[in-house]
């Protein structure tokens, strides 16, 4: 929404243009006015203005000194100067200053719609421009980097993409990795810091060490690195073409691996640290959550002293024990459970999203389900799932609630011999509640807010009712203030205002003990011509015709 600022010492002048643009509703616009210069630069001070229309001779500080510190504190403001003659070294200073448009006030409101419009319209076509457009294109290359981390840790976290999507995000972030084709990961840990070692200095050493590993594979593959944690740096690669010969494949592989330890050299003899590196084998896009995991699990197991380990996933795998459980199942690596890729289900729930938050959610229990009847990882859902749903009960107060409703039983005593549908059950319904109630509460303080803002109106006609004043008495940003009422009751703010003023108009002119000017006042307006030009406007009659024609009854 735009933001228009009327700025004249004569009160009359401001009020009357203020009230002309407060009932405009050709251009959306939060209209401000002030008395001076020095109230002008107030108003500036808290809101970013747009247009300005001002006089251009005022005492104190002229309309011309008032340009020259907009040009200084907003220079992407329109001033729209107004004067009461003709005056050409004002007009020719004001030009040269980069004023939008000089009006005599002798023009008309008309004439100052129209060049208000025009300015609006300027601000607009700047705010879509190429100069805009050019610089985000150039803010998109500097935010590059992160947002090529940022998807492709989603990856790494499970996130299913499709080979279509895939294909789109790496042409739009400029990831040079090939969508269809399999892929590696390498997995790199410092595996100790010096103690006096910041924030700023690890992430610059983790820098340099994707770097020594872009510089040194680039000549044979295609590699994204990226930061993992704290600690660990992760690559994502594929041969530099496309091998269908198993052989070759194998080679580039063979290549990889020995190039690891003249990186591990490298950093350690550069950057003094000591790095344990484990490659993995070549995996669809899909599984590269399930092989990151699968590393991070073989890496924690290590071989030896488990310091700078340089390995594969084939040799830790052939001298790695499998897990048994106590009974004496064996226990793949793969069916661990990976927490991270449902991690965004605090996130769904907060947020009230439920499609997204079930459909997670059944992803979640099919998960396990697939992994069979391993008490371990259900025990692990079942706190993870507890510490979710306790976590925004207690946020939202709703414990007690939800203990008389469907009770606490299934969070608070987790017991490996209950059948697990008894607990998956729970959970869901439980959402499908909290779901419902988020639906309510917000629909309920909607309505408290719609209420509360209407009865401000019609308490306080004769006071402001801008759009900044209505958002500090309900706590809430103007504009977005302005789009939430819109979107709860299907109109806008000024509409509701208008009806307002016009209902309690016409009440106090049905009771013939007030003159027109004086419910002019009441109901917001400083002068009775602009109270009766509102009037004219919607009743298609003066306000003393309104009267008569309620006496003549």
């Amino acid at each position: 929404m735009l933001k228009l600022l009327i700025v004249d010492d004569m009160r009359i002048i401001a009020d009357g243009l203020y009230e002309l643009f407060c009932e405009d509703q050709k251009v959306a616009m939060e209209v401000y006015k002030a008395y001076s210069a020095p109230g002008a630069f107030a108003v500036m001070q808290e809101h970013m203005i747009d247009i300005i229309v001002s006089d251009i001779k005022m005492p104190e500080i002229s309309g011309l000194d008032l340009l020259r510190e907009v040009n200084r504190l907003q220079p992407k403001c329109k001033v729209i100067f107004l004067t009461s003659y003709h005056d050409f070294e004002f007009a020719r200073e004001a030009i040269m200053l980069g004023s939008f448009d000089f009006i005599l006030k002798t023009e008309g409101d008309t004439r100052i719609q129209d060049s208000v419009y025009q300015a609006a319209e300027k601000v607009l076509e700047e705010r879509s421009s190429r100069a805009l457009i050019a610089k985000a294109h150039a803010q998109f290359r500097l935010a590059l980097p992160s947002l090529q981390r940022e998807f492709l840790l989603e990856l790494l976290q499970g996130r299913r993409v499709s080979s279509s999507d895939r294909a789109e995000q790496f042409r739009a972030l400029d990831i040079d990795l090939d969508p269809e084709r399999p892929v590696h990961l390498v997995i790199a840990r410092i595996d100790r810091w010096k103690q006096s070692m910041n924030w700023s200095d690890r992430a610059l050493l983790l820098y340099s060490v994707r770097n020594i590993m872009n510089e040194y594979l680039a000549v044979k593959v295609r590699m994204a690195t990226l930061s993992l944690d704290t600690s660990h740096v992760v690559g994502i690669w594929q041969p530099a073409e496309t091998q269908e010969d198993p052989r070759e494949a194998n080679k580039t592989f063979r290549f990889f691996y020995g190039t690891l330890e003249t990186i591990q050299h490298s950093c350690r003899e550069l950057l003094k640290l000591h790095l344990s590196v484990v490659l993995g084998s070549a995996c669809p896009w899909e599984e590269l959550g399930d092989k990151l995991h699968h590393l991070e699990f073989l890496m924690q197991s290590g071989i030896g002293m488990n310091h700078e380990l340089l390995t594969t996933e084939e040799e830790l795998l052939n001298n790695q024990p499998a897990s048994v459980t106590a009974s004496g199942e064996e226990l793949e690596p793969g069916v661990f459970l990976r927490l991270a890729q449902f991690s965004s289900l605090s996130g769904l729930l907060a947020s009230g999203k439920r499609e997204e938050f079930l459909e997670l959610y059944e992803n979640l229990i099919a998960t396990v389900r697939a992994a069979g009847d391993h008490v371990g990882l259900r025990l692990e859902t079942l706190h993870y799932l507890a510490h979710l749903f306790i976590g925004y009960m207690n946020r939202r107060g709703l414990v007690p609630a939800i203990a008389e409703k469907f009770g606490l039983e299934p969070i608070l005593q987790i017991k490996p011999t209950v059948d697990w549908t008894i607990y998956t059950n729970y959970y869901r319904d439980l959402a499908h509640y909290l779901f419902e109630h988020v639906v309510s509460d917000q629909k309920n303080h909607s309505d408290r807010l719609v209420q509360d803002i209407e009865q401000y109106i019609v308490d306080h006609l004769h006071t402001d009712l801008s759009l900044t004043r209505l958002g500090e008495h309900v706590h809430l940003n103007p504009t977005y203030l302005s789009r939430l009422y819109k979107q709860i009751t299907g109109k806008g703010i000024s509409d509701y205002i208008m009806e307002a003023r016009i209902e309690k108009a016409k009440l106090l002119l049905a009771r013939q003990d007030k003159r027109i000017h004086e419910i002019a006042l009441e109901v917001g307006y400083q002068s009775g011509i602009a109270f009766t030009r509102f009037f004219r406007k919607i009743m298609n009659v003066a306000p003393q015709e309104y009267r008569d024609m309620l006496q003549d009854r």
